[in-house]
């Protein structure tokens, strides 16, 4: 085995990391192709790219989510059509509405859904969540333990442009022959 081999054999040792670029701002400056890695790594090249999948199949969520006033459906139900996806985030709160106005809603603490049932006005169900649902996503370690990531491409100004795998490859070495 000569010295460029063990090089190429230790550099193919690295881990796969997810990198991801986005845009960010206010309403009065904006800033582009900002850049992060997820803080997880994988040893396994298809896992990583199973937690590719994962984000790609949440943010087209996010998309429809926020892009839901332009179509037929609510957010509740977009979160609901999801929620059974392995990376959702489902927390589920109680919320209050007045009977002829179930569209518009406010949340209620649990310890309040009984005293505000007594009201023959109002209807108190359980919601998703949305701000957990669409900002956050469950991605797997090679373990396969979940780890809850905050997207921070998921807001207002923000906008995901890229998300892709790249492998960490660990300083370059060499390695004497004994």
């Amino acid at each position: 085995m000569n010295h460029l081999s063990r090089f190429n054999e230790a550099a193919a040792e690295g881990k796969y990391k997810i990198k991801y670029t986005y845009d960010s701002g206010d309403s009065e400056n904006n800033e582009y192709d900002l850049e992060g890695v997820i803080e997880i790594s994988w040893s396994n090249s298809a896992n990583a790219e199973q937690n590719l999948k994962r984000i790609e199949e949440h943010y087209e969520m996010y998309e429809e989510v926020e892009d839901s006033r332009w179509n037929k459906k609510t957010k509740q139900e977009i979160l609901q059509e999801y929620q059974d996806k392995d990376w959702f985030v489902k927390k589920l709160r109680w919320v209050a509405y007045k009977k002829h106005t179930p569209d518009s809603w406010f949340a209620i603490d649990e310890s309040d859904v009984e005293e505000i049932k007594k009201n023959p006005e109002y209807s108190v169900k359980q919601h998703i969540d949305e701000i957990e649902a669409k900002n956050c996503l469950i991605l797997y370690t090679d373990e396969g333990k979940k780890f809850q990531f905050w997207a921070p491409w998921c807001g207002h100004f923000e906008r995901l442009n890229l998300a892709e795998i790249i492998v960490d490859e660990p300083r370059k070495k060499y390695k004497p022959r004994r």
